[in-house]
């Protein structure tokens, strides 16, 4: 429940509990009340921010992305659909071996390798940025930039990798042509 005061709005969650009464008269409530004003303005912000991310992340040009520990994606922006014609179901199933070609495929893995050792030895691992060839539905290749990072869980735990990647593809034929 909600109640508009002078100091500003406060939230309240209620428990309210009926206790008959021994003489068969009118029964008591018993009702608890504890005040989540602090709770209900943080998931308010949390909505709001996850409203403004969403709408970069499906309006964005390049194709963001999260992929767990083993390779396989998690979440892919509507510009990778765009990009490489697959739907969301179909990035459900892909992992980083489905989706570039072999040799970029290994050159992933090596990167993620990378990371991992980079935390197993105790450092923290920056941004990788690198150009890989993407497997496009039709069959035909896409050259891509990757600006990657790994994901750490709130004990300091690598959980997987996201990433923002972008259509190369007229700088590779510019530099092909030189």
């Amino acid at each position: 429940i909600s109640l508009p005061l002078p100091e500003g709005e406060r939230w309240f969650e209620l428990s309210v509990a009926c206790k008959p009464s021994l003489r068969g008269l009118f029964p008591t409530f018993i009702v608890v009340s504890r005040d989540i004003s602090d709770r209900r303005r943080a998931e308010l912000a949390l909505e709001a921010s996850e409203v403004r991310y969403r709408f970069l992340a499906e309006n964005s040009n390049d194709s963001i992305w999260t992929m767990n520990l083993q390779g396989k994606f998690l979440y892919m922006s509507p510009a990778a659909e765009k990009l490489l014609g697959y739907s969301a179901a179909d990035f459900a199933q892909l992992t980083v071996d489905t989706i570039l070609t072999p040799a970029s495929a290994a050159k992933a893995r090596q990167e993620m390798q990378n990371i991992l050792a980079t935390v197993q030895a105790g450092g923290k691992p920056g941004a990788v940025i690198d150009e890989f060839e993407h497997l496009r539905k039709d069959g035909s290749t896409l050259w891509m930039e990757v600006s990657a990072k790994g994901v750490f869980s709130d004990a300091g735990d690598l959980i997987g990798f996201s990433g923002v990647s972008r259509d190369i593809s007229e700088r590779k034929k510019v530099q092909a042509a030189l």
